[in-house]
């Protein structure tokens, strides 16, 4: 988790959540367990009140990429509320969920919120945590 680390607190600590489902979501897998209902119940919870954290931050520092970073969120939203979607039909949708989450925090985390959070950062918007 330190690797998806961009150094203020609440933001980590939020991604640190996705990545505890990731792991869960190998663990279930892996023991041969069937129903990802907890997991997809905590991603649903999480991933808009994220999301929505996120912008409200870059809004207050002025990020000029905020609309992009905003329709990023949007895609991955969509993209979460399908998994969901598939999820509730029967599909089993564990594997592709898992590979789904660990490239948004390989290239959305690492790329577009660390980007996004230095430009407050070095704009002493808001103070970077660790």
């Amino acid at each position: 988790p330190d690797d998806f680390k961009i150094g203020f607190e609440i933001i980590d600590e939020q991604h640190a959540e996705v990545v505890e489902c990731i792991n869960e979501l190998y663990v279930m897998r892996f023991e041969g367990c069937k129903t990802i209902r907890p997991i997809i119940s905590k991603l649903r919870a999480h991933v808009n009140k994220h999301f929505k954290f996120e912008e409200s931050i870059m809004q207050l520092c002025n990020y000029p990429g905020l609309e992009q970073h905003a329709e990023e969120h949007n895609r991955l939203y969509d993209a979460s509320i399908e998994f969901i979607r598939r999820f509730n039909i029967g599909e089993d949708v564990s594997e592709e969920l898992q590979k789904f989450l660990f490239e948004m925090l390989m290239h959305h985390v690492n790329k577009s919120d660390r980007t996004a959070m230095n430009y407050c950062f070095l704009n002493g918007f808001v103070k970077k945590t660790k």
